[in-house]
């Protein structure tokens, strides 16, 4: 008995083909279909694809036993348990939709946006000397302050070389205070000049410019009238010659 009828001719052999890859198509069909509502209760199995027959080749005996077809995307938990991954966007069951809040918080965003990125300086993929040590914050108070007391003491300096200079300084006395005498409440001092000799008592004055303030046992006070100015000389002993 022949399956396909015999005016058919030539087609024969083409309606050979597409029925078989109508086969494989409800084959496939049939393998999204159940991989997409089946659980995780193991392989899903498949009726594998009957060949058309042919005037040359026989129908062959359909096969009973099921094609093993295993699930690729799983997930095992610490327990054992063994189930399929199927990411979704579908909220839990259950869940009231109504007490969702649509809003979008720009204030979180704007704040995430002003985070300081902060983490290692040295990269994992990078090899080289290790990152210093966290310096110590008091210490670094410490050269603060010191750097900021530098920096006050220069611009005190510089502010000082800026100022005009002032008059110079007036001359030393060029006096020797080498000895005194007393006569009951009077002293009378000597000086040496170079080669002469001066004495002279309190608030008399030498060479006309010298004034004699006060007269002590070490040391002897004398004004230079010209530059208001007064110098203490001290006792040097009387030069041999």
């Amino acid at each position: 008995m022949k399956l396909i009828p015999s005016n058919v001719g030539a087609n024969k052999r083409n309606l050979a083909i597409l029925g078989a890859l109508a086969v494989v198509l409800i084959g496939v069909f049939i393998y999204d279909a159940s991989s997409s509502s089946s659980s995780s209760s193991g392989p899903v199995s498949m009726p594998a694809p009957v060949p058309m027959a042919t005037e040359a080749s026989p129908v062959p005996p359909r096969t009973t036993s099921p094609v093993p077809v295993s699930i690729e995307r799983r997930v095992r938990h610490d327990n054992g348990r063994v189930e399929d991954y199927r990411p979704t966007l579908k909220l839990k069951e259950g869940t009231d939709v109504s007490k969702i809040d649509p809003t979008v918080r720009v204030e979180l965003l704007a704040k995430l946006r002003e985070m300081e990125m902060k983490g290692g300086v040295r990269s994992v993929f990078a090899f080289g000397a290790a990152p210093p040590p966290p310096v110590d914050p008091i210490k670094v108070i410490a050269q603060q302050k010191a750097d900021e007391e530098a920096r006050k003491i220069a611009e005190k300096k510089a502010e000082e070389a800026r100022k005009p200079p002032g008059p110079p300084p007036p001359p030393a006395i060029p006096l020797k205070f080498f000895g005194y005498s007393a006569r009951g409440a009077t002293k009378r001092a000597f000086f040496l000049d170079g080669d002469d000799i001066d004495v002279a008592s309190e608030n008399e004055l030498i060479k006309n410019r010298y004034k004699v303030v006060k007269i002590g046992v070490n040391s002897v006070v004398v004004e230079d009238t010209q530059f208001k100015d007064e110098q203490t000389l001290p006792l040097v002993a009387e030069l041999q010659g």
